[in-house]
């Protein structure tokens, strides 16, 4: 009875080593874990008055400013971009990429040719555009 009692004794050790060692494991895991979440929580903290700022401006656009958008003949090149980033944003089609300058701040810099002309009017003239944008605010921006 008594060797019995030693080899389950043994079998216990060893039992409860491979525990210590996983409970180690979990341990360190749990502390990794927490330092990743402090340091997630320390960038959503800064990037939360940003995206209050977009919903906000998201929040102003009426039917009007789509309409003047649409409207534009010659739209300066850092609107045809930002709606370009629209367009992207929505998975909707762009043009074929073809180098092309644009002026930024008064300076020519090589790039790539808009899509405003061919797709984007399409979009801005589009009767759920507004709607796009509101859905996208509320409910998919996460």
């Amino acid at each position: 009875m008594l060797k019995e009692l030693e080899v389950e004794n043994r079998k216990a050790k060893i039992k409860s080593d491979e525990v210590a060692i996983v409970q180690k494991n979990c341990l360190e895991q749990k502390t990794t874990i927490e330092g990743e979440k402090e340091a997630a929580d320390k960038d959503l903290a800064k990037a939360m008055p940003f995206l209050d700022k977009a919903i906000a401006a998201a929040d102003s656009i009426q039917a009007k400013d789509i309409s003047e958008l649409g409207g534009m003949r010659n739209a300066v090149d850092t609107t045809r971009l930002i709606l370009d980033a629209v367009q992207i944003l929505f998975q909707r089609t762009l043009d074929s990429v073809k180098p092309r300058s644009l002026t930024i701040l008064k300076t020519d810099i090589p790039f790539v040719n808009d899509s405003f002309d061919n797709h984007t009017k399409k979009t801005l003239t589009s009767k759920d555009f507004l709607k796009d944008i509101t859905d996208f605010s509320n409910n998919q921006k996460d």
